[in-house]
């Protein structure tokens, strides 16, 4: 029997996806953490650690640093 990996997205990770996906071209698929966090009233550490999970599981980009920008996949 082989295992099945299930990938489960927080609540704060389904409000960053809805809002990068509602603001995709306004905001020319580029985003920072901070950016999203006022956006969503929400403190920047919380939506950075959400920010990790969905880069992990492979639903957003990461590019450069300070600050770290992030994009929608494809």
């Amino acid at each position: 029997m082989s295992a099945c990996k299930v990938e489960f997205i927080t609540e704060n990770g389904q409000k960053i996806l809805i809002f990068m996906q509602e603001n995709e071209k306004a905001m020319n698929n580029i985003f920072t953490s901070k950016e999203i966090a006022e956006a969503l009233f929400v403190s920047g550490r919380s939506i950075s650690g959400s920010m990790r999970k969905l880069f992990g599981d492979g639903y957003i980009n990461k590019e450069g640093n300070n600050p770290v920008k992030y994009s929608l996949t494809d």
